[in-house]
């Protein structure tokens, strides 16, 4: 009976892999950021800045219930301005940023949106603060976690099964600070993007 079954499950799924949709292309648009940052639980203003995403897309369109899954590999900028009564820091961190969206979509003639949750990880691969300002430059700057992680949302269509446009957006779950003052730093990240798929 195992045997069977595990052989049923088998078939199943190559009967969902011949007909599903996959795409894989380029993608590419601008970022919205800022830091969401508390110190001694009291938080800081900090407006957003705006940076830039590029790299590799792909999606899995499975042929039933319109759903699918959405695999990136991005370079990311993110950071922000932060800033106190008296000082102000401005804080660039660029990441190779890999979500996975969960979607599900709807098939219309020409063009099918969609909507899609799920979680990312980041890796930081270089960071910049403004050096006038040498109590974060000394204190933060080296303190910072080299990776980050958590839940991110979008909403696109697929044009023409060639172009997609999405908007999506990026809540940090992790406190990048790794020191000994009681500070909170999260990221925070609004993507407007445009991919092609090349097949």
């Amino acid at each position: 009976m195992k045997k069977f079954s595990l052989l049923l499950f088998l078939m199943m799924l190559s009967v969902f892999s011949l007909h599903a949709r996959i795409n894989i292309g380029v993608k590419g648009g601008v970022n919205f950021s800022y830091q969401d940052v508390s110190l001694e639980n009291v938080w800081l203003e900090q407006p957003s800045i705006a940076g830039f995403h590029a790299g590799l897309t792909s999606s899995i369109t499975l042929p039933f219930f319109g759903l699918g899954v959405q695999f990136e590999t991005l370079f990311s900028q993110k950071g922000g301005v932060i800033r106190s009564e008296s000082q102000q820091v401005r804080c660039r961190v660029n990441y190779i940023d890999i979500p996975l969206y969960f979607r599900w979509g709807y098939d219309f003639p020409m063009v099918r949106p969609y909507v899609g949750i799920g979680p990312y990880l980041s890796f930081l691969v270089h960071q910049s603060f403004d050096k006038n300002v040498s109590w974060l430059a000394d204190n933060v700057e080296e303190k910072l976690l080299k990776t980050d992680f958590g839940f991110g949302v979008i909403l696109g269509v697929e044009v023409l099964s060639r172009f997609r446009i999405d908007l999506s957006y990026q809540l940090g779950c992790r406190n990048l600070y790794d020191g000994t003052w009681d500070l909170d730093m999260k990221n925070r990240n609004l993507s407007l993007s445009l991919a092609y798929f090349l097949f």
